[in-house]
């Protein structure tokens, strides 16, 4: 099972968005909570975070603000986890630091 979930991760397919967007429903469901009206799809986490910026940019910081920090980062390390272990110490340390800076206007 481990070994799908990082073929899954490490994937450059195309993501079945249809699929995905139904077991996100599923799982704010099952959690209690309302269902996401709409979901928006950025065809890489680079694209993603320009997409959090030009909302930002646009003053829709409310969109942004709902994330919470640390269900980010925990999404973040499970994602990374596979290629994490195989990075050198410097090399995590560098992106660790990078990716806080980069973060940090949108922690508030």
């Amino acid at each position: 099972m481990a070994s799908r979930w990082t073929q899954a991760a490490l994937s450059c397919e195309p993501a079945d968005q249809a699929r995905a967007e139904a077991a996100v429903r599923l799982a704010y469901r099952s959690a209690g909570h309302p269902e996401p009206s709409r979901f928006l799809w950025c065809p890489s986490p680079p694209a993603a975070l320009q997409q959090v910026q030009q909302l930002l940019d646009d003053g829709h910081p409310s969109l942004v603000a709902s994330v919470r920090r640390d269900a980010l980062n925990n999404a973040l390390a499970a994602a990374r986890a596979p290629i994490w272990e195989q990075t050198s110490d410097h090399d995590q340390f560098t992106a660790f630091g990078d990716f806080h800076d980069f973060m940090e206007p949108f922690s508030s």
